[in-house]
């Protein structure tokens, strides 16, 4: 059956700012969600099969306004028995790191040199587009979680070839290959290319 109504405990009713607890109708609860989280919200309780999980999170309006609820339960004979649970802290931490994610890709994408970042696995998390224009490397090597050690055998093919534009460049140590460590002690590690034994 489709769900149709919620009840809604004195905690929950007081988390999500809701003027009364008790049932309520799914067009009573959806009113207490933010416009863009609704019909998803809706959606995933009305669809829903008896006894699957449901999950779904939203933004609460009025007094919840500017808050974060994960609802976690099942539907059974056409009602939602499960927990609500404000999740704001972690959506926050969430934009927090997205927002601090951005600022890091727009500053690499300003370097005017190849950059590549790779963590306490040398495994590599962001790099510029100078890093893979420069060492002429596709999207097949430079993606998230490629090894260090893969990036630079294909690396030392391009450095190989005679043809390359930045050949004497990097056999002069004009061009350094820039590397950060990510760990729990982080700090900036430049090396010019034949310090880290790459061929000529």
């Amino acid at each position: 059956p489709v769900t149709k109504l919620l009840t809604i405990g004195q905690e929950s009713a007081n988390l999500i700012g809701s003027p009364r607890a008790g049932e309520m109708t799914l067009d009573e609860f959806t009113s207490m969600i933010s416009d863009d989280d609704r019909r998803r919200v809706r959606g995933a309780l009305e669809l829903s099969a008896p006894m699957r999980q449901i999950n779904a999170a939203f933004q609460g309006i009025g007094r919840s306004g500017g808050k974060f609820f994960e609802m976690i339960g099942a539907s059974t004979d056409g009602a939602f028995a499960g927990a609500i649970l404000n999740v704001t802290d972690r959506i926050h931490a969430q934009h927090r790191s997205r927002r601090a994610e951005a600022l890091a890709r727009t500053a690499l994408d300003a370097h005017p040199g190849p950059f590549a970042v790779w963590d306490s696995r040398k495994r590599l998390t962001h790099w510029n587009a100078a890093f893979s224009r420069v060492f002429n490397l596709d999207k097949s090597v430079v993606q998230a979680g490629a090894s260090y050690d893969f990036v630079m055998a294909e690396l030392a093919k391009f450095v190989r070839n005679p043809d390359s534009m930045v050949v004497e460049e990097l056999a002069r140590g004009r061009i350094e290959l820039q590397q950060i460590s990510v760990g729990a002690n982080s700090q900036e590690i430049r090396k010019k290319m034949r310090d880290i034994n790459a061929p000529p």
